[in-house]
């Protein structure tokens, strides 16, 4: 059986095997496991939380890109008052429960009751993070660990949202080159012309990530703090640091001691990382991949872009991905895989 996280957090997950399908997953994969998918606790098919959140606070989770102090010091009230919403909101009952660690239990409870006495995961960007923390709470209950697009073993902690920075400054040399080379993507001109259509319930699926993430890691809660990091990461990164730095509402909420990812366990994990990408950059994966020791191997790719295995088409990470989905089989040592 293998269990499966299509990310976010936040995203229902219950069509991805679908998506995997799609995408080219392989015979050898669908053929040696039944695929299943999951809508995790607070998502979709599960019962949903909420935040009660008004039509313009809909957005996005990522913090606006800082000035200044004065507009940490704004931003700070906003997120607040979107704590305190999420706080005394209709699902505000369920808001302790809501953890990457107990929906990790979850994915526990499903192979139980089908009768397994091990499952294989795979997992991408966020799923990283739930397929480690599952495989540290159940390492004898993990068969193979496939993980693409490491978030890095403090999940999306607030060294994480900083980490994008690097992470967007890495990659958008190789994107601006791809734009001007493809104007049949029809990017567009203006802002405006870029703005994508949003999901559907795009109330629940930000309202799930904000309970996943600032349940999951003890955030910083001085302000100062924030303006004394925005104020690094404008100069470090000038493109994306002073958002990546800027506060959240996760400094207004309560949290749980986080698992701690360590190397006790089969070696039985393995990770995929793009070299150049925006989302979960490569530091993170390094991370994982040393606090998981001898139980992790890592493949990297000289290849922008988020996500690698079946996403970015690339033979050397498909094939080794695949073979240790079908046979458990693994490198014997790390891997770098070229573009």
């Amino acid at each position: 059986m293998l269990l499966t996280n299509s990310g976010g957090p936040g995203g229902a997950g219950l069509a991805f095997p679908a998506v995997l399908r799609d995408l080219g997953l392989p015979r050898s994969v669908l053929d040696s496991s039944d695929v299943i998918g999951m809508d995790p606790r607070g998502v979709g098919h599960s019962t949903p939380v909420t935040c009660g959140l008004k039509p313009e606070q809909l957005a996005s989770n990522i913090p606006k890109f800082a000035r200044n102090a004065a507009d940490v010091a704004a931003q700070a009230e906003y997120v607040a008052g979107i704590a305190q919403r999420c706080g005394s909101s209709a699902t505000a009952s369920m808001l302790p429960y809501i953890t990457t660690a107990n929906t990790a239990r979850d994915m526990d409870r499903i192979r139980e009751a089908l009768g397994e006495s091990k499952v294989s995961y795979f997992g991408i960007s966020y799923g990283t993070y739930l397929g480690s923390v599952y495989t540290t709470l159940f390492p004898q209950r993990s068969d193979r660990i496939l993980l693409d697009s490491a978030t890095g073993p403090g999940g999306w902690d607030a060294s994480f949202t900083r980490m994008l920075s690097r992470g967007v400054e890495d990659r958008f040399p190789d994107f601006a080159k791809f734009a001007a080379a493809h104007p049949e993507y029809g990017l567009g001109r203006t802002p405006e012309q870029e703005s994508p259509p949003g999901p559907p319930n795009v109330e629940n699926m930000l309202a799930g990530q904000l309970h996943v993430i600032c349940n999951d890691s003890d955030w910083p809660e001085s302000v100062r703090t924030y303006q004394r990091n925005v104020a690094i990461d404008r100069v470090r990164f000038p493109m994306f640091g002073a958002a990546g730095a800027n506060i959240t509402p996760c400094a207004f909420w309560p949290s749980e001691p986080p698992v701690q990812i360590t190397d006790r366990g089969p070696s039985n994990v393995l990770i995929l990382q793009n070299l150049r990408d925006p989302a979960t950059p490569p530091a993170g994966a390094r991370q994982l991949r040393k606090a998981f020791g001898d139980r992790g191997r890592m493949v990297t790719a000289d290849q922008g872009g988020h996500l690698a295995y079946l996403f970015m088409k690339n033979p050397c990470v498909n094939d080794i991905a695949t073979e240790f989905l079908v046979t458990g089989e693994r490198p014997r040592q790390d891997v770098a895989c070229p573009a």
